[in-house]
């Protein structure tokens, strides 16, 4: 994808919007943290201290909207996922990342399971959910996948060949520790 304009939607202190704008785009945020806001506005960054609703972004305005581990913490999904679909350009894409409620360690941790079921978390999503929800919406998935079987950040090459494996096993059954989901809109 060339480069164009991007939203990132809880941007954060602004790192995807300092890459993005590295690699050409015209990078746009928003973050409702009044202290994370102005890390990324001392930083040259646009970013907006509203919420997506008041924004009055122009219809079809994105080419490309993030979504990094900020869905599950939506009261309502319905009304964001319409407003987020409304500023996407019609050839745009949407990237969302959400903690996987299907994650093999909730089914070994149970309750101590805490990664997913936060007190700030209203949503949990599995790649089921996640798609049928998009698709209810007008957006489809392109790819939908989980990664990692436990959280580490180092690149898999590195690790034993014991660790690569079971780390294939959990990404190839969907049980991965977070949910990464391509989608357009239909």
């Amino acid at each position: 994808m060339a480069p164009g304009r991007l939203l990132d939607i809880g941007c954060a202190i602004g790192t995807e919007l300092v890459v993005a704008r590295e690699r050409g785009w015209q990078a746009i945020g928003t973050e409702l943290s009044s202290s994370s806001v102005r890390v990324a506005r001392g930083q040259g960054l646009d970013v907006r201290d509203r919420l997506l609703n008041e924004c009055d972004f122009p219809d079809g305005r994105f080419d490309l909207v993030t979504l990094n581990h900020v869905l599950e913490h939506i009261h309502e999904p319905r009304p964001f996922l319409a407003e987020v679909r409304r500023v996407m350009n019609d050839d745009g894409l949407l990237f969302i990342s959400v903690p996987n409620v299907n994650a093999w360690m909730r089914y070994l941790l149970r309750r101590n399971y805490s990664w997913t079921f936060q007190d700030d978390h209203f949503c949990h999503f599995s790649p089921p959910s996640l798609s049928r929800l998009l698709a209810r919406h007008g957006l489809a998935p392109i790819e939908v996948k989980t990664s990692r079987w436990c959280d580490f950040h180092d690149e898999l090459r590195y690790r034993s060949l014991p660790f690569r494996v079971i780390n294939t096993i959990v990404e190839q059954l969907g049980a991965g520790i977070e949910i990464f989901c391509l989608a357009h809109k239909l």
